[in-house]
């Protein structure tokens, strides 16, 4: 994502601007660039970082739609509108669109905690106990 342009207690709305020049271009697929769909969610889940202000794992997306390519020249705008929050819970309506029309959306189901709160998964992975939950060891 490179810049948020509105931010208050209901949405967040934000852009990336997709060059030729981005990394991933050159293996998806080097004689048809298509930014990959997993860097779409991706880059909306920062706007939504920045919409919750803390750290969060990803518990769910639902209606999750690929509607169109988006390609080297494309200014992918972002939305994020929360939904409905229930405890540390958040679920916000997740929208990318290309000239105004809609490249990918999906209900993202956030859960937001502490640091103190998880562990890495290099460091969970010799534990015995533990669930493993979107890249993060909880606590008990």
């Amino acid at each position: 994502m490179d810049r948020v342009l509105d931010l208050d207690e209901k949405r967040a709305i934000g852009y990336k601007n997709v060059t030729i020049n981005e990394p991933f271009f050159r293996g998806h697929f080097p004689h048809f660039p298509v930014m990959p769909g997993v860097l779409q969610i991706e880059s909306l889940l920062q706007l939504a970082w920045i919409f919750l202000g803390r750290d969060f794992r990803v518990v769910r997306i639902d209606r999750l739609k690929f509607r169109r390519q988006v390609v080297p020249g494309d200014r992918l705008d972002l939305q994020v509108e929360l939904i409905e929050q229930e405890g540390e819970r958040f679920r916000l309506r997740c929208q990318a669109l290309v000239d105004e029309k809609t490249a990918m959306q999906g209900d993202f189901t956030l859960e937001t905690y502490s640091t103190s709160q998880a562990v890495p998964v290099s460091v969970a992975v010799g534990l015995s106990s533990g669930a493993l939950d979107g890249g993060t060891v909880t606590k008990s």
